[in-house]
């Protein structure tokens, strides 16, 4: 019995499918003998078929062990792993592929499908083999099976000590917090070595197992925070944008709507408020998804359609002296602290040179808190959904009462548009702290 070496490993990794394309290679040109195309074929098929098997049988060792599959799905490889073992799939898919081709006498595409598919089965076994390595995990050749390697696993420990450190500054959620420091007691670098010189593997991948479990659901904690966030954010940005549009709409004829939405390619303004909705919600599932660039492409699609309206409608109805329009706003916050609660009264003034309208009663104000260096929102205040405007030189106070508010750093937000070409307008407070 032995245990293969990090070298060993580095070369068993792609040697195994290198050596079976080589056979089959080599059984296909013979120097005396058969050198028909069929024969090519078959050899190059079976050894596929072969290498199928070899990849298949790790996964399927690896899958056996309950212990190193908790390692896996507790890790950050976890979906490195998966993604390689679906592969497997694709490979098998071309490797019947050729196999049909082979009856069928098509023997050029069956050796091009059979390569392919030997191909993925290659690069399968490498990265499997690099996961394990990464995860302190080798294989006992005599018994066929994976095992943990104690080395191994106070690296994987350092690994995961390191994740711990790169987050645990990421939400001040109590629940958060308690995960990350039960995962840390358990990560504990002096028990597990301890634990290791008594020959207890078992117990320390368990260990490490649980906690990587509990960095996981971790993570998922500020995943599902971040999609709540982007959720807030697109409703917002819908509600924004269905209100200007409803603005617009009310000053258009139905003979003029009619020719903005034709020279846009829409039917009607239903048609062309159903296309928005519909751009908003496939960017809230490519950010789900983790699919940054398509969502920010679906929004700048967004952006550009109703910048295209604005302009037909500032063509069709604005006279041209009104097109100078130039929204601005200021806004300043009063603080009192009271035992229970902190009131803020806030003055928005209009200091542009034409009409602003809000979306609401309080003028859009949403209050920001700052957390580990970037804004999130923190109070939405409910109000009448009634448009407002503020006149050029016209101010506006809004009270704002908040009840036992966090300690940190805040700033107020107000939004609105300008009134004629709807150019909109966002001011932001100064930074002042609570409670």
């Amino acid at each position: 019995m032995w245990s293969m070496n990090v070298r060993s490993l580095r070369f068993a990794a792609a040697a195994l499918l290198t050596a079976l394309l080589i056979s089959a290679v080599a059984q296909a040109f013979p120097i005396a003998s058969v050198r028909d195309e069929e024969s090519m074929a078959k050899n190059i098929v079976k050894a596929a078929s072969n290498a199928e098997k070899y990849v298949v049988s790790l996964v399927d060792r690896v899958k056996a062990n309950s212990t190193i599959i908790s390692l896996i799905n507790g890790s950050d490889l976890e979906d490195a792993f998966w993604g390689n073992v679906s592969l497997i799939d694709d490979g098998l898919a071309l490797l019947d592929e050729a196999k049909e081709d082979l009856d069928a006498g098509n023997y050029t595409d069956a050796m091009n499908e059979a390569m392919e598919a030997m191909e993925i089965f290659k690069e399968v076994w490498v990265n499997i083999h690099r996961i394990l390595r990464e995860l302190g995990i080798t294989e006992i050749e005599a018994e066929g099976k994976p095992e943990i390697q104690a080395q191994g696993l106070l690296v994987a420990i350092n690994r995961a000590l390191e994740r711990i450190e790169r987050i645990k500054n990421m939400s001040d959620d109590p629940e958060f917090k308690e995960l990350l420091n039960n995962a840390t007691t358990l990560l504990s670098m002096d028990e597990a070595k301890d634990l290791l010189a008594q020959g207890n593997v078992s117990d320390v991948a368990h260990r490490l197992a649980e906690a990587n479990h509990l960095i996981a659901q971790a993570y998922r904690m500020l995943r599902a925070k971040a999609e709540e966030k982007i959720a807030e954010r697109m409703e917002r940005f819908r509600a924004r944008i269905m209100e200007r549009l409803g603005a617009i709409t009310g000053k258009l004829n139905e003979t003029d709507l009619d020719e903005i939405m034709g020279k846009m390619g829409f039917r009607n303004m239903s048609e062309f408020r159903e296309a928005l909705n519909s751009l908003i919600n496939e960017t809230k599932e490519h950010f789900k998804a983790g699919e940054t660039g398509y969502a920010l492409g679906k929004l700048k699609n967004l952006d550009e359609k109703f910048k295209e309206f604005t302009r037909r409608f500032i063509a069709k109805t604005v006279p041209p002296e009104a097109q100078n329009e130039s929204p601005a706003l200021e806004v300043s916050v009063d603080k009192r602290a009271l035992k229970n609660q902190v009131i803020l009264s806030v003055t928005v003034n209009n200091t542009g040179n034409c009409d602003v309208v809000f979306p609401n009663a309080v003028l859009g104000l949403m209050i920001e808190k700052k957390v580990n260096g970037e804004w999130v929102r923190y109070y939405w205040p409910v109000s009448a959904q009634v448009l407002v405007t503020l006149k050029p030189g016209e101010s506006r106070e809004i009270t704002v009462k908040i009840v036992k508010p966090d300690e940190g750093i805040y700033r107020v937000t107000v939004s609105g548009w300008s009134k004629i070409t709807l150019k909109p307008v966002t001011a932001t407070s100064t930074e002042f702290n609570m409670p």
